[in-house]
């Protein structure tokens, strides 16, 4: 068998599917949770980058990070969840972690690129509203 017949076009979809299915993900149970929860039960405690205050700070990240990146993985309303995001890591990378050496910053680079990635891309083929829209025609 061919390589060329097994990567093809078709192949494009489900890869952007696996990209923004496992980084939204992992960014909504690694991160985002514990962000969230830590909002809901009053921690204080959470860096402040741009002087929004810390609290309010904590709830942009944990909006972000666990609401909009349950989006992204669902694929539902991508583009706009993914705004919060990417903003999120661009001033994780540019100006929080702006004077650590670039192994501290290399998470925050990474996540940033996927995701502007399907920011560009899409959220391709196979979306949980594709699923919904198929099951209402069957």
């Amino acid at each position: 068998m061919k390589l060329k017949k097994i990567f093809n076009d078709d192949s494009l979809p489900v890869g952007i599917g696996l990209l923004r299915i496992s980084f939204g993900l992992m960014l909504t149970f690694v991160h985002g949770w514990g962000t969230f929860k830590g909002f809901i039960n009053g921690v204080k405690d959470f860096p402040d980058p741009i002087g929004l205050g810390s609290r309010f700070s904590m709830g942009l990240m944990g909006f972000s990070e666990f609401i909009c990146a349950l989006l992204v993985a669902f694929g539902i309303y991508m583009r706009l969840a993914l705004i919060p995001i990417i903003t999120g890591f661009l001033v994780a990378f540019f100006i929080f972690h702006s004077g650590d050496p670039f192994g501290t910053k290399e998470m925050a680079f990474h996540y940033l690129i996927v995701f502007l990635v399907l920011f560009l891309t899409g959220p391709g083929k196979y979306t949980m509203k594709d699923i919904i829209k198929y099951n209402r025609k069957g």
